[in-house]
């Protein structure tokens, strides 16, 4: 009787052994986190149903990520579920169809013969080309940075804003605004010169030449000059400073009373630097940028020395005169400059001019040291 007893404990002890571990086996194997319809088998034959799904947290289980491939997992081993089946197997799964939030622009089709068919973009063959009417300022400095407005016709416009392009003497303006049909606004690029032609385009559309379409950038103006002086000589290197001589090299050219200025560096669009050519008495500066120059008025000069006597040779001679005497000295000018000596106050005539530093004349009768 105790035998059969135990007999019959040890058997309901192993099926409840039994139904544990069933039950954990099914833990493991039947709860499907989700299934996945995408992740479905692409192999030969297999394109319309999904044999097999995947589940979230099992070791060695593929895990399915959003915007991945479903060919990616073609190399997988499925997962069987005893309880549930193979669910996905029974599930026809078709390609998802993507939204579309906007319709897409259609566009004609025209025949391109046994290539088939290609959409036509929009033409604006229609369209006339830009006309500048008018530009102000018209004018503006050298270094550019000058915001003006260009009137005209056709600048473009409709649903989407224009972009259009403006050139200044073939420099396109760093900012262009559009302000409608008629108008722009243009930040102007540096250069130099005058009557600069002012271009539009629009959409590859360009407008043509006008006396309307036009800009100048403002002249050289000098300012100072230092040193304010040198030798008649020449040789001195001067700085001269003032105003637009161009934001780059433009090769300007330097004159100091009409005679030019030698080796003439551009140092920015305020200062140029140049080596004074031989002169007398007090010259003009001028600054010369292509077409334009500065006043000839505006009262910036530079001041050759006044001419300096060191000595006589020879330094005497009989009282009757008519003697040659060379005059020493400094400052004498170049050779046109037309010296004039006087001898104890009488004219030494003629006068002529050997170099910077001496002059030749024949001495007049007097007496006196």
């Amino acid at each position: 009787m105790l035998n059969g007893l135990s007999r019959r404990g040890a058997l309901t002890l192993l099926l409840v052994v039994g139904l544990f571990l069933r039950n954990l086996d099914c833990q493991q194997t039947s709860f499907v986190d989700r299934v996945q319809p995408p992740a479905y088998d692409r192999t030969e034959g297999n394109s319309e149903y999904a044999p097999q799904a995947y589940v979230e947290g099992q070791v060695n289980v593929p895990q399915y990520e959003p915007g991945t491939e479903s060919s990616e997992y073609e190399a997988q081993d499925p997962v069987e579920f005893s309880q549930y089946g193979n669910l996905a197997a029974q599930r026809q799964v078709e390609d998802p169809v993507p939204e579309a939030d906007e319709k897409p622009v259609e566009f004609p089709e025209v025949d391109r013969g046994e290539g088939g068919t290609h959409p036509v973009q929009p033409s604006n063959e229609n369209e006339e080309s830009p006309v500048v009417d008018g530009v102000s300022p018209a004018n503006g400095p050298t270094k550019g940075g000058a915001i003006v407005t260009i009137t005209g016709q056709n600048f473009g416009g409709g649903d989407e804003k224009p972009e259009p392009v403006v050139t200044i003497g073939g420099v396109a303006c760093p900012e262009v605004v559009w302000e409608s049909r008629t108008a722009v606004l243009c930040e102007t690029p540096a250069g130099v010169g005058a009557n600069r032609p002012v271009v539009v385009s629009v959409d590859g559309r360009a407008s043509g030449a006008a006396p309307t379409a036009r800009f100048d950038y403002d002249g050289p103006s000098v300012f100072a000059v230092r040193p304010g002086h040198g030798p008649a000589a020449g040789g001195s290197i001067v700085t001269v400073m003032g105003a637009d001589f161009g934001a780059s090299n433009s090769n300007p050219s330097v004159t100091i009373g009409g005679r030019p200025c030698l080796s003439v560096v551009w140092l920015s669009e305020s200062q140029l630097r140049c080596v004074a050519p031989a002169g007398i008495g007090i010259g003009d500066v001028r600054v010369f940028v292509l077409d334009q120059a500065s006043p000839d008025d505006f009262g910036t000069i530079f001041e050759f020395d006044p001419p300096e006597v060191l000595r006589l040779v020879p330094d005497h001679g009989p009282t009757d005169g008519g003697y040659q005497v060379t005059v020493e000295g400094r400052n004498f000018g170049v050779q046109n400059s037309q010296p004039k000596i006087l001898v104890g106050g009488s004219g030494c005539a003629p006068a002529l001019w050997l170099s910077d530093s001496a002059l030749r004349c024949s001495v007049p009768a007097g007496t006196g040291g």
